[in-house]
């Protein structure tokens, strides 16, 4: 028997905890900016009575705008946190490096599902990571806040599509659609994927439904 720190979920797992290290070391070196250590100044340098990341989840805390009322799960996230006494500044960092921890994980399930080896499913994981939009996440003109739960969610409707477990492939992807609407854009790619199209295509039609009503 191998030692349990070879075991490929215990790598995967190293692998994650690593890379959200690697992410929130880059954005908090002093010699940038961006969203995790601009402090208390606007997005064009100018003084802000509070924290940079206060100012983000008030704009999409507030109702303003429809668009942000629409995505509540990173917001309903943070408050939930805050609630415990997190800061809302580490309650949104945390947030977001525990969704992109969670998608990295599933990528490399999903490497798996797929039929790749082990290796090249930490590889599939390792690159999930280092993509632009993970690694920089909070650096402008990204401005990261609903995308790390929106591919979370995203990434664990994929593995239930690919298992064929539809009754919970429906609420998880009704989810990500709440998270984000633009995730209404990888449906027609969730069919391609799926081993059976028919029922996927029904299941997919039902989540949308849902999410449409809501």
């Amino acid at each position: 028997m191998r030692p349990w720190f070879h075991h490929p979920s215990v790598k995967s797992l190293l692998l994650g905890l690593c890379a959200a290290a690697l992410t929130l070391t880059l954005h908090l070196l002093s010699i940038w900016e961006n969203m995790l250590n601009r402090g208390a100044e606007t997005w064009d340098e100018q003084p802000a009575p509070r924290d940079y990341i206060e100012s983000v989840i008030a704009a999409h805390s507030d109702g303003s705008d429809p668009a942000f009322a629409r995505r509540p799960w990173t917001t309903w996230s943070i408050d939930l946190l805050t609630r415990f006494g997190l800061a809302p500044r580490s309650a949104f960092i945390t947030i977001g490096l525990l969704g992109f921890f969670i998608a990295g994980l599933l990528v490399f399930r999903i490497a798996l599902q797929l039929g790749a080896d082990e290796r090249i499913a930490l590889w599939s994981q390792a690159l999930f990571h280092v993509s632009p939009t993970v690694l920089m996440a909070w650096f402008d003109p990204l401005y990261t806040y609903d995308e790390p739960i929106q591919y979370a969610l995203l990434l664990a409707a994929i593995l239930l599509l690919l298992q064929q477990r539809w009754l919970l492939f429906v609420p998880v992807l009704f989810t990500a659609l709440m998270a984000r609407e633009t995730s209404l854009l990888l449906l027609p790619a969730l069919i391609l994927l799926a081993p059976r199209r028919r029922l996927a295509l029904l299941a997919t039609l039902v989540a949308t439904a849902v999410f449409a009503a809501w």
